[in-house]
């Protein structure tokens, strides 16, 4: 391998401190997260299939104040109708997840 000499490299003098640390913050809260109603509402579609005849599903949904497990019958435009006979507002929800 041939030995190239290689171009000088500018280097300036720092002066002064440099202070470019950045603080951040990061939270875990689950509480925090806006919820994505679009996928909200495909996930239930997904869940309560007509053509694959998913008659009662196992769920745990994430409502605004509290976690609770149900098992989804059927589905509106607005709410979702459970086993129990409670019906559950689409808006309420946070999160929905199969069992």
């Amino acid at each position: 391998m041939k030995n190239k000499r290689l171009p000088n490299i500018f280097i300036n003098d720092i002066n002064k401190d440099i202070n470019n640390c950045q603080k951040f913050y990061y939270t875990d809260k689950k509480e925090d997260i806006l919820p994505n109603k679009k996928w909200i509402k495909d996930s239930i579609s997904k869940m309560i299939n007509p053509k694959v005849h998913n008659f009662k599903q196992d769920v745990t949904i994430r409502l605004k104040d509290k976690v609770v497990d149900k098992t989804i019958i059927s589905k509106d435009n607005i709410s979702i109708m459970t086993l129990d006979g409670d019906n559950i507002l689409i808006d309420d929800i946070l999160d929905i997840k199969e069992k």
